[in-house]
């Protein structure tokens, strides 16, 4: 067995200036502000087939099994091994993947998915009807951590080998994009069955796990007669997670690693080290979060005012160089419910501190001191300890806790112990996957469950029209009673994916639904 190379992990200090506060910016498009880099490295002719990709990522998954996920940044770690039944493309149109096709009821209670023939997952257990309907059983169970990326799905039924019917409740045009994420991987029913999935990965991907070593690297071997042989250009790959981003770059840049995760702040160094970037703008956001159990967050007034807190330009300007685009809305400009009569809302709510210190002590606010949780991946933590400030500006003392992710679910969600949450969403473009996620009663992610019925309303209406254009339309309202109204979330800003990569690296490109960088068509020259 190949042994990987050891990467030693430092955290730097680092500091940074923000823009201060005033007047709303000159609008430019995201598209705009990635134009700098190209989106993709086409493959080259002539690569080795018996090669190694060295990765290096910003997280590591809590567990092999897609049903445990705690964030959506998982996706990324599971995509050499799991396949899904559908994919979505750079451009959001979508495509069959495991299956083959699909058809929708006319009355809107079904959709029936027609799958891939002669297809096994990578321990020999064959995939067919049988499997997705275990699979979707699994996902929409209580034990499950990512129901809510197919709410509308109250079962499956087995048509014939090769053809199943998911049976939804409504909401039928959102179910296509969430069987392209983490509610549309297919795992080994027998794996499941012998209880040794969450360490031990069995579906059907590219490559097969040979070496596993929780929250430091994975190592990858290519599957045996697998569908697409086209998505296997390397022998083998490895796959480190390495939180800090400058350590990342810094083993990019002396060779330890083939490529790498960029932080938005990191672009034009890597650029500088003549590093091959490539850059788009993507679906995470990073973003504010407050339990509305906890007072005063509870009342909307206060959370008006905490969108007047936040630097939105600062951080997206001082911290990520611009490649990160500040907005209000929680999705990116041209995708499925982004309000372009709203646009990115930074002069509905401008950085305005003294405005947020107006507005609460009209609320009568005073005197309060949190607790807030944010994860250990460094580019998100700087975002925290940023919004800490400009909380602390506004009269609202923060006490930041930095822990892995699984412990940030524990102690905002689960058990309540802190007041505010500052991370970021790592999703699909589907405005009905961060509903899910975020707003519906009972989600992970909604602890003081006080949306608004209005706003819930709203977003399951929008999400029922399989017809795109009619859905944008009905997305409108649904973002004007956003504004009415603000959640206990606030979106900060947008962030543009971005990697680098050594020269003899080809076939990758970024992509807004993989959790960043698509890996799959990778190829490496020969030494």
């Amino acid at each position: 067995m190949r042994h990987t190379k050891k990467i030693v992990t430092s955290l730097l200090a680092t500091s940074m200036l923000l823009a201060g506060c005033g007047d709303a910016p000159d609008k430019k498009s995201a598209s705009e502000d990635a134009a700098e880099y190209p989106d993709a490295i086409e493959l080259q002719e002539g690569f080795d087939p018996d090669g190694h990709f060295d990765y290096g990522g910003g997280s590591y998954g809590a567990s092999w099994d897609p049903i445990e996920s705690t964030t959506g940044g998982d996706i990324a770690f599971y995509l050499p091994v799991y396949d899904r039944l559908f994919r979505m493309n750079p451009d959001t149109s979508i495509e069959p993947m495991l299956a083959t096709g699909y058809e929708a009821a006319e009355d809107g209670k079904s959709m029936t998915i027609t799958l891939r023939d002669g297809v096994k997952f990578s321990d020999g257990a064959p995939f067919d009807a049988d499997a997705v309907k275990f699979n979707i059983e699994r996902i929409i169970s209580e034990d499950s951590k990512i129901s809510g990326e197919i709410p509308m799905v109250t079962g499956a039924e087995v048509i014939d080998p090769l053809t199943v019917k998911l049976n939804v409740s409504g909401e039928m045009g959102a179910l296509l994009p969430g069987l392209t994420f983490r509610a549309g991987i297919m795992v080994s029913p027998k794996a499941v069955k012998a209880g040794t999935l969450a360490s031990q990965p069995v579906g059907v991907g590219p490559y097969v796990v040979t070496e596993a070593v929780p929250g430091d690297h994975a190592e990858f071997a290519r599957t045996e007669d697998y569908w697409e042989p086209e998505a296997q250009n390397v022998a083998t790959m490895t796959y480190h997670s390495i939180l800090d981003a400058q350590t990342r770059l810094n083993a990019l840049q002396t060779g330890e690693l083939d490529g790498a995760t960029l932080g938005p702040e990191q672009y034009s160094s890597a650029a500088d080290m003549d590093l091959n970037v490539i850059s788009m703008p993507g679906t995470t956001f990073t973003y504010m979060m407050f339990n509305t159990e906890y007072e005063p967050f509870d009342d909307p007034a206060v959370r008006i005012a905490l969108n007047y807190a936040v630097d939105r330009v600062g951080i997206a300007d001082g911290l990520f160089e611009g490649n990160c685009t500040p907005q209000i809305q929680p999705v990116p400009e041209g995708s499925m419910g982004y309000s372009e009569k709203i646009g990115d809302g930074l002069e509905i709510w401008p950085y305005d501190p003294e405005k947020a210190k107006e507005l609460l002590a009209e609320a009568g606010v005073k005197d309060v001191s949190i607790t807030a949780m944010s994860t250990n991946i460094s580019t998100y933590q700087k975002v925290a300890e940023v919004v800490q400030q400009n909380l602390i500006d506004v009269g609202i003392e923060v006490n930041l806790s930095v822990v892995p992710n699984e412990q940030v679910l524990d102690q905002f969600a689960i058990s309540k112990t802190a007041e505010a949450n500052f991370t970021a969403y790592s999703g699909i473009p589907e405005p009905n996957a961060v509903v899910a996620r975020y707003l519906t009663p009972g989600a992970v992610y909604n602890p003081g469950n006080t949306t608004s019925q209005e706003l819930l309303d709203l977003a399951s209406k929008a999400a029922t029209p399989v017809d795109p254009e009619e859905r944008d339309a009905l997305y409108e309202d649904f973002m004007d009673a956003w504004i009415e109204e603000p959640p206990h979330f606030t979106p900060i800003c947008m962030m543009h994916n971005g990697a680098a990569f050594n020269d003899n690296v080809s076939g990758v490109s970024e992509h807004p639904t993989v959790g960043g960088t698509d890996l799959r068509y990778v190829a490496v020259a020969p030494e």
